[in-house]
């Protein structure tokens, strides 16, 4: 519309709001920092016979491709509904509902991939997804540069709910997401996936990857929308340094941090694995042409066989760890079809770990120089994933978890959180650091806005006693 439309729509009281139709984009890093990182393979799955079975998951990403992974033992495609919302920017028309760009079938390969290529009595590892039992929904967002618009997404996740009974959705996964602009009380997507939250589906939120572009400020308030909506559960990523131990392991550097812009919602929830995922490789796909999406070695997985396989790839970002906690939603769900959304995140994070070092150091190959990352409340939200803590667990809600809120006394100095972390218990010890305080006599944020002139710490205490400067003003835009 033109301006003057738009002044007029305005003006008129039944507009609450007026907001851009924005890209949005796949949250998958291409750092150097993940690409390097040591492969690993996913084998994580439920104890026993809890495979996901009778539950479906709706894929909200750039489409998902025929892959014999994801069929059933009778050959039939487990992806039971597919839709895309993506229109040619030359014709207007509809695109197909296939993944030309290749993440949102690897996204797929780690929710629901049944190892079918790496299976039997020749093969080294079996690469299946967290919860191979699962049915997919493909709801098709983003086009074959893995570009999309907040309208395509919001029509998906109505479209998901819709859906909810007929196809027994009851998780959704974004593994996308854009810079926060707005409250997400404003922003249409938070209200979009806060609708679906509502309406008893799960949706299960990349953080982003964002963590790198604001290194002086330790990579803080970088949590994308609709990350930030407070129902959700948000998910950072770790990396994993190829060892069956978790002690070991680090926040991945690109991972978004919290707090979020302009609300201080306190996120991530909680991180999982991200960094160097096996899962679906798409042929010729955008993310394959580019090398983004490396191939496996035939001989990494198969003893017949050499050369790279047409099969798998691996891929790194808070993508690839939201869609294993997709997995693991499917299958808290499929052991207990009763529970609902609020006790599923309530069981996420209570169970989650933080049986790694308190802080990680990290390389800038672009720079050359050291950064810290910190293991706190703000890089890895309640703790690392565990999912077979979360299946054991028999917690159940009598009570809404929204994520909390960070806050700062009149003084300005002292940074505490509501009184739904002293209450609800879902970040351990009542107490993020200390006396109900993040750290010391520090300043968040300067007039009520992370963006602009504010810093977001000044000489602060991170944890243990250690001091670093982590001033620096923000690269972003108000």
């Amino acid at each position: 519309m033109t301006v003057s439309e738009a002044l007029q729509l305005a003006s008129d009281p039944a507009v609450e709001y007026i907001a851009p139709d924005r890209d949005v984009a796949a949250s998958t890093s291409v750092a150097l920092s993940a690409v390097e990182a040591p492969s690993f393979s996913w084998t994580g799955s439920a104890p026993g016979a809890i495979w996901g079975g009778g539950i479906s998951v709706a894929v909200i990403d750039s489409g998902i491709n025929d892959h014999p992974d994801l069929r059933d033992g009778s050959g039939r495609s487990r992806i039971v509904y597919q839709q895309s919302f993506v229109r040619d920017a030359t014709t207007g028309k509809l695109q197909p509902a296939s993944d030309l760009f290749g993440h949102g079938t690897h996204v797929a390969g780690i929710i629901a991939g049944n190892a079918r290529m790496s299976s039997g009595v020749n093969s080294l590892r079996t690469l299946h997804g967290v919860a191979p039992g699962v049915s997919l929904v493909n709801l098709k967002v983003l086009d074959e540069r893995g570009r999309g618009k907040d309208s395509w997404v919001i029509e998906a996740i109505d479209q998901a709910v819709r859906l909810r009974d007929q196809y027994r959705i009851r998780v959704i996964n974004l593994s996308i997401g854009r810079p926060v602009w707005e409250s997400y009380q404003k922003d249409l997507l938070c209200r979009a996936v806060a609708k679906a939250w509502n309406a008893g589906i799960a949706v299960i939120v990349s953080a982003g990857n964002y963590g790198e572009l604001n290194p002086k400020g330790g990579g803080y308030g970088t949590i994308a929308s609709p990350g930030n909506a407070p129902e959700v559960i948000t998910v950072g990523a770790m990396r994993h340094v190829n060892t069956i131990t978790r002690s070991d392991d680090s926040v991945a550097p690109y991972s978004s941090r919290g707090p979020s812009i302009i609300d201080r919602v306190l996120k991530p929830d909680l991180v999982a694995a991200g960094s160097q995922v096996p899962s679906l490789r798409s042929v010729n796909s955008d993310l394959d042409q580019r090398g983004i999406l490396q191939p496996l070695q035939v001989q990494d997985y198969s003893l017949v066989g050499s050369g790279t396989s047409d099969y798998y790839a691996t891929l790194s970002g808070t993508s690839m760890a939201t869609a294993v906690v997709s997995g693991t939603v499917a299958l808290l769900l499929s052991k207990n079809p009763d529970l609902d959304v609020e006790s599923v995140k309530a069981r996420l994070m209570l169970t989650a770990t933080r049986d790694v070092a308190s802080l990680s150091f990290w390389t800038d190959p672009q720079k050359g120089v050291v950064r810290v990352i910190p293991h706190n409340s703000f890089t890895m939200g309640a703790g690392y994933l565990n999912i077979t803590g979360a299946l054991s667990s028999q917690f159940v809600s009598r009570q809404r978890y929204p994520s909390p809120f960070v806050s700062v006394d009149r003084q300005g100095s002292l940074v505490t959180v509501s009184e739904y972390i002293l209450g609800g218990g879902l970040w351990g010890n009542s107490t993020l650091w200390g006396d109900s305080t993040l750290w010391g006599d520090s300043t968040l944020w300067g007039d009520s806005t992370l963006w602009g002139d504010s810093t977001l710490w000044g000489n602060s205490q991170v944890g243990s006693g250690l001091q670093f400067n982590v001033s620096g003003r923000t690269e972003g835009r108000r």
